[in-house]
């Protein structure tokens, strides 16, 4: 089986050794700093907090929103993206304050335009969906009176306009995802970066519950989100090395890239790349033109050893978010029957990626 997605952990695996040797296993050890420190550098922000998963992460874009602005009643988010967003937000937010924008089915990234309609100086929760880069810096020009949030758990690497994605300074903060399938993991794992420092103490305190400088005093609403030495350990030698891992994945990407071109198959097109922003290059996708659907592909990629999976369905779709309006977008393509997400590792070969595109091409 050729899995949709296989890590490279292996060359990094003594640092977290030696976190497990030093007895440092949980929040507290050196790697926890280290890793941090090297974050805001690759991302050129000023301040970094790691956190137990990307989830977790996002969640605190909500609490710093409301600390900044608790004026602010609305937020706006692409339908089509993972749920964790979406639960993010109702944590916060009355389901008739969270709005449903539509995607653009060549980018898979919020329709730019629907951003004229969000209500003035609400939020927008920007999703850097499927490798592609929503250029957060356009978004501003557009609608400069947006509050902008971003959940870079899958554009992470990724670039708008010669900027590493969270690193605009019109975002208020952005979050990152270090699970395993992600170009740099950590297993599970996350971190929410902002270049506001008073943010920046707030959530200190919201992600470790919430001690004063008494100890066992606590003056806010607060959880356990910490990441642990060991995870951070594996996940600095990854930063350290992460030109070679952006390379690795390039490379995967301009294959597929060649290997769809010489295809030239009518009914499999590549997703449209966001103007004046760079892919993340963290999962490839392919747009089916045909009356085929994803599940035709998957039943025959299954028999060829080939796990694909299904572009996120619609909110529609979520029993628990029946309350979120989601009617003007009823007209909208199935996008998750159009879109193939086809094996992305850092270790597929030109073998196995021009296999997995002749069993697609063949299923159509």
């Amino acid at each position: 089986m050729i899995p949709v997605y296989e890590p490279i952990i292996q060359p990094y695996i003594h640092h977290a050794i030696e976190a497990l040797s030093s007895g440092w296993v949980s929040n507290y050890g050196k790697y926890i700093g280290l890793a941090e420190t090297k974050l805001i550098e690759i991302q050129k922000t000023s301040f970094c907090i790691l956190m137990s998963n990307g989830t977790v992460a996002t969640d605190c874009l909500f609490y710093a929103l409301k600390r900044k602005h608790p004026e602010c009643s609305d937020v706006y988010l692409a339908d089509n993206t993972f749920v964790s967003p979406y639960n993010c937000a109702l944590r916060h937010f009355a389901p008739e304050n969270i709005h449903i924008l539509p995607i653009n089915n060549k980018t898979l990234n919020v329709e730019m335009q629907s951003i004229l309609d969000c209500k003035p100086n609400s939020c927008l929760l920007v999703v850097h969906s499927m490798s592609n880069i929503v250029n957060v810096e356009e978004i501003h020009r557009l609608r400069p009176d947006l509050i902008i949030l971003e959940d870079n758990c899958e554009g992470f690497l990724g670039k708008y306009e010669d900027k590493p994605t969270g690193s605009s300074k019109h975002t208020l903060c952005s979050s990152i995802s270090f699970y395993a399938n992600k170009n740099i993991t950590s297993g599970e794992g996350g971190a929410f970066l902002t270049n506001d420092e008073e943010i920046y103490k707030y959530i200190c305190k919201v992600y470790s519950h919430g001690m004063t400088s008494t100890r066992y005093v606590h003056d806010v609403e607060a959880w356990n989100f910490r990441m642990t030495n060991v995870q951070a350990a594996l996940l600095y030698g990854q930063l350290c090395d992460v030109e070679q891992v952006i390379h690795k994945k390039q490379s995967i990407f301009k294959r597929y890239d060649s290997l769809v071109s010489s295809l030239n198959n009518p009914n499999i097109e590549s997703i449209t790349m966001t103007s004046g922003s760079e892919s993340s290059n963290w999962m490839y996708c392919l747009f089916l033109t045909t009356d085929k659907t994803y599940e035709d592909i998957e039943s025959q990629c299954k028999k060829d050893g080939i796990e694909i999976r299904p572009m996120f369905y619609s909110v529609s779709h979520h029993a628990h978010l029946k309350a979120v309006d989601c009617s003007h977008l009823s007209h909208q393509v199935p996008i998750s029957k159009k879109v193939i997400i086809v094996p992305s590792g850092p270790t597929l070969t030109l073998e196995q990626q021009t296999q997995i595109l002749k069993v697609i091409a063949n299923a159509i």
